[in-house]
């Protein structure tokens, strides 16, 4: 046994001798290039900060002509030698073969109570007839839908949650806590989120959607329609072992299984029109039924063997700002979500409701989202999050350092 050990670990010496050796090469033809790069970013007094460095190498580097190869390499390697962390404890992946990414230390520079008081005020902007909801989904390493054989060196969410959903309910807030959504469902852990990425699945998403509804009706006396909660008017289409998260793409496609991919589209009729500005600024629209309004089906036509991103199909996953109109439904729900990206395929199912649905993504957007809620009535407004965008990048607004006073 020990000499099985003795080799496979001087077959993994050897296999990283060669890798290394190949990346010193390249280093060395391209040396006078990245030189270059490095002193025209130092130099150059509008490229100052490092970020610009780092972003330039990075584009560098993934032009390498077989940076592909280099990837593949030490991608076989960590598997060659049974490791379940990668790139000193950066990610970490369980026996089960789901990724996480890792880390040994807490953060404790949220400001979660300033950015608790910045959503009262909010709330207070959009005025007494527009309710107000903070929607906090989970994140894959929440310990209150799996148990997780590496939680102490996996970065936990649970704490920011917790924490969050108690200012929550100090400010006043409306929220809805989707773990307990999950805890409660008839799915499985592996069927709400991937193993390659940190978002969640399609069929999470539809969950989602019917506990978001069932708020609505429950707590604020919505009469809406149930028949679009039912998952038999849907069509539920699984595509297998296509699709790479962003966990995958950053450590490699071998070192676990690619993803299934649902795609949930209706059976009933629908009419939409959806009008976006991506983040880099382009303007554009598609309209007529949900799946040519709502879906960009062509992120489905595999080229490479995986798809991308996970949620690039449901309105191209994440944009500037987004407005869908129902063109059948002039009387519904006129709603707006602050959102990230777990909010995309919510949105397109939530439409049936909708008269208008509008979408802002602060993280891609310079939006004055105070004077848009001004400016619009909105029957709702929902506030989306996970935990690991409860940063200050979400929380543009009333950021002036006034206090807030509570009943």
């Amino acid at each position: 046994m020990n000499q099985f050990f003795l080799k496979k670990n001087i077959y993994a010496v050897v296999l990283s001798i060669i890798l290394i050796s190949m990346m010193i090469f390249y280093i060395d033809e391209k040396s006078d290039e990245i030189v270059a790069i490095l002193n025209s970013c130092l130099t150059d007094s509008d490229h100052q900060e490092a970020g610009m460095v780092s972003k330039t190498l990075e584009q560098e580097m993934l032009s390498i002509e077989y940076y592909d190869c280099f990837i593949y390499a030490y991608d076989w390697i960590q598997n060659f030698l049974n490791k379940s962390e990668i790139r000193d404890f950066s990610y970490i992946k369980e026996k089960s073969g789901f990724l996480y990414y890792g880390s040994f230390y807490e953060k404790e520079d949220e400001d979660l109570l300033k950015f608790s008081k910045q959503l009262r005020r909010l709330k207070e902007k959009a005025g007494g007839d527009t309710s107000f909801i903070f929607i906090s989904p989970p994140e894959k390493d929440s310990s209150a839908l799996v148990l997780l054989e590496n939680a102490k060196i996996i970065s936990k969410s649970d704490r920011i949650q917790d924490e969050f959903l108690l200012y929550m309910q100090y400010m006043q807030i409306d929220a809805l806590d989707l773990r307990e959504t999950f805890k409660n469902s008839e799915y499985l852990y592996e069927e709400l989120y991937y193993k390659t990425d940190r978002h969640w699945t399609t069929i999470a998403a539809f969950e989602s959607f019917k506990a978001i509804v069932d708020k609505l009706c429950v707590d604020y006396g919505e009469s809406l329609d149930s028949k679009y909660l039912d998952i038999n008017n849907y069509h539920v289409n699984q595509y297998d072992n296509i699709m790479k998260g962003t966990i995958g793409e950053e450590i490699g496609a071998k070192y676990t299984d690619l993803d299934n991919f649902i795609l949930i589209t209706p059976k009933f009729d629908s009419d939409y029109l959806w009008e976006y500005t991506r983040n880099n600024g382009t303007k554009g629209s598609q309209q007529g039924p949900f799946e040519d309004s709502l879906l960009m089906l062509d992120k489905l036509n595999i080229k490479t063997g995986s798809m991308e991103t996970p949620y690039e199909v449901y309105l191209n996953r994440i944009n500037a700002w987004d407005k869908i109109t129902n063109r059948q439904n002039p009387d519904g729900l006129k709603i707006l979500c602050i959102r990230d990206a777990y909010f995309s395929p919510i949105a397109a199912f939530m439409m049936p409701y909708c008269s208008e649905l509008h979408l802002i993504s602060p993280f891609d957007s310079e939006i004055d989202i105070e004077r848009y809620i001004e400016e619009n009535d909105f029957d709702y407004v929902f506030v989306e999050y996970y935990p690991g965008k409860i940063t200050s990048k979400g929380f543009p607004f009333f950021n002036d350092g006034k206090e807030v006073g509570t009943e």
